[in-house]
């Protein structure tokens, strides 16, 4: 298949970096999208050289495979379509992971910038602990409601206790409020 400029570009990029060493994938997508129209029309004008070579091999190739086997083979138009939608898929993933990967770097910046913010700030007093009162002192008052409940729970409990054994079996254990008032 003919390659497309991207490739050339791609090439001439790892030749141009030292032996061995490959480029980020991501990185040459963002390099090939940064090029002006000069520097890419370089790049097409070698695809569509390409294109024109694999075009006149392919065509050979039919013509021999049709005469061999009596049948017409795949357009060329749909292989290369196939290839450029194959192509456009990758270097758009490529570029959403770079996308990912500026967008997780700065999150780490601001991540870090609050943990320093939160560093520089003066630490807090401890909470102070609750003292033990020493024995014999005198406990805190209680509530006229606290008193209330305390003298009123004491009858309820002593009517509870009555009720039972004097109406067994009469209904309702239960003290009515209406016969005490």
């Amino acid at each position: 298949l003919p390659r497309f400029a991207f490739d050339f570009f791609r090439e001439q990029r790892c030749e141009a970096a030292a032996e061995g060493a490959e480029e980020d994938m991501a990185a040459l997508v963002q390099q090939w999208k940064a090029l002006d129209s000069e520097e890419r029309s370089a790049f097409i004008l070698m695809s569509e050289k390409d294109k024109a070579r694999f075009e006149m091999e392919y065509e050979a190739w039919r013509l021999e495979r049709l005469d061999s086997e009596g049948t017409l083979t795949v357009d060329i138009e749909v292989l290369l379509d196939k290839r450029r939608a194959e192509l456009e898929k990758k270097l758009a993933r490529l570029d959403k992971q770079a996308e990912r990967a500026a967008f997780q770097a700065e999150r780490a910046e601001a991540k870090a910038a609050r943990d320093a913010a939160r560093a520089a700030k003066p630490a807090r007093a401890p909470r102070r602990k609750k003292v033990a009162k020493p024995e014999g002192f005198p406990e805190e008052p209680k509530s006229a409601f606290a008193h209330f409940c305390k003298e009123r729970s004491c009858e309820l409990r002593e009517q509870s206790a009555a009720a039972p054994a004097a109406g067994e079996g009469e209904g309702d254990a239960k003290p009515s409020v209406e016969a005490e008032a």
